[in-house]
């Protein structure tokens, strides 16, 4: 296949890179959108400290002159091999510039804005549409919903084969996107070796350190002493990973290099917390809010990587300014004895809304079990999705061997970029 046709066949997959915030029940399909033509600009109006735009399709938009200049494109004032503004316009401009001339080209390609000093920005509408407030809610890349799910989702999983990721990508964009506005993905064919995970991350960006390291081994069935009940066959009540950091690594990587026999045996468990938390907030209102506002101590202390004592404070759930949730933080094996502030008589009921919302997880319209294969990997957005496990038996021979990884959001988005600039995706 051409490059131009591979390009061709990738454009369905332009992403949004403003973290999804569910809002609503989503069809099991991918969030991207194809970018609209841009509009050229049909007129450019100078009015007190503003410029009104009128674009071709009719719509309008109105920017301070103070912007326009701010983000003027000549070199005097952006290095476009560095991208970065060389001035501050705190320093060297006038809070209530206004220009001496605002000129359209007949094609309506170009706006040109002279200032008093005799300087001249020169704007592509291409460049005006991207980026000018207010136009990028209808021209940039959108991304407020995310697909919610509960315990039906195992069927439609998004399942992605590891070596068209590791040598595509188009596909490994693909991929991030489905990350993103699924939660849940599952990886197969790996090879059933160690370390596997660690090259499947670098292959993006690199591993998040933490204090288990750049990866973790976990092996039950051994002679090995566990450190953690997670390397046991204990249950494993559904959490979120290492919510004892101010920023827990926004993606786990649970790769299943050896496994027991059975259909069952060393099965994992999976809910999607915004698809719960949605559901507590229109049962409960005030539930939903005591886990918004009142923040959980969460804490671990040991030695692994490193000697470690960590603790942090956060509400199980995160809101955004408008309200949406942004983030779903629940452990409930490191959840310290200590709460914020004064609760008082509301402590009483902060533990009635756990218990709502722990309920709700657990349930059988929320949560699904998998058991994994060798050569699987789940990828978990891990500030949203849960995961855990039941008891289950080792008998002699048996092992179960995985490795747990991490990566940061920013890394992950950040190759997402670099892939469509280079398949130059809108």
């Amino acid at each position: 296949m051409s490059a131009i046709a591979r390009l061709l066949g990738r454009r369905n997959s332009i992403l949004s890179w403003v973290k999804p915030l569910c809002t609503a029940s989503a069809p099991a399909t991918s969030n991207v959108r194809l970018q609209p033509s841009l509009p050229s600009v049909a007129s450019a109006r100078s009015s007190d400290q503003n410029l009104t735009i009128t674009w071709t399709d009719g719509r309008t938009v109105t920017v301070p002159f103070i912007y326009l200049r701010d983000n003027c494109q000549e070199k005097e004032s952006y290095d476009p091999h560095f991208n970065q503004r060389t001035f501050n316009p705190a320093f060297s401009v006038d809070l209530h510039i206004r220009p001496t001339a605002v000129d359209v080209d007949s094609s309506g390609d170009v706006v040109t804005i002279t200032w008093p000093d005799g300087h001249a920005s020169r704007f592509q509408s291409s460049w005006l549409a991207k980026h000018c407030p207010g136009r990028k809610s209808h021209y940039g890349r959108v991304g407020d919903t995310c697909h919610r799910w509960g315990s039906e989702y195992l069927p439609d999983m998004p399942r992605f084969e590891y070596s068209p990721l590791m040598r595509d990508d188009g596909s490994l964009l693909e991929f991030i996107e489905r990350v993103e506005s699924h939660g849940l993905v599952l990886v197969e064919d790996m090879p059933k070796k160690a370390h596997e995970v660690v090259r499947f991350m670098e292959r993006i960006a690199y591993p998040r350190i933490t204090n288990y390291g750049s990866s973790s081994t976990i092996i039950v069935g051994t002679d090995a002493t566990p450190t953690r009940i997670g390397y046991t066959s204990q249950s494993l009540d559904l959490h979120t990973d290492l919510p004892f950091y101010s920023q827990p690594p926004g993606i786990a990587l649970l790769h299943t290099i050896e496994h027991l026999p059975g259909p069952t045996q060393g099965g994992n468990l999976f809910a999607d917390g915004f698809h719960v938390a949605e559901q507590l907030r229109e049962k409960n209102p005030s539930a939903f809010q005591l886990l918004a506002s009142q923040p959980v101590l969460y804490l671990d202390k040991g030695k692994d990587y490193i000697e470690f004592n960590l603790e942090y404070w956060q509400p199980v759930i995160s809101l955004n300014s408008s309200g949406k949730i942004a983030s779903f933080q629940y452990n409930n094996h490191i959840r310290g004895p200590e709460f914020a502030g004064s609760l008082g008589e509301k402590l009483f009921d902060w533990y009635g809304a756990w218990y709502e919302i722990s309920r709700l997880l657990h349930s059988p319209e929320n949560m699904f079990r998998f058991k994994m294969h060798a050569g699987q990997m789940v990828v978990i957005d891990n500030s949203r999705v849960l995961h855990g496990r039941p008891e289950f038996e080792v008998n002699p021979g048996d092992v179960r061997h995985a490795e747990l990884a991490y990566m940061g959001w920013d890394e992950v988005r950040s190759k997402a970029r670099v892939i469509m600039d280079k398949l130059q995706m809108e």
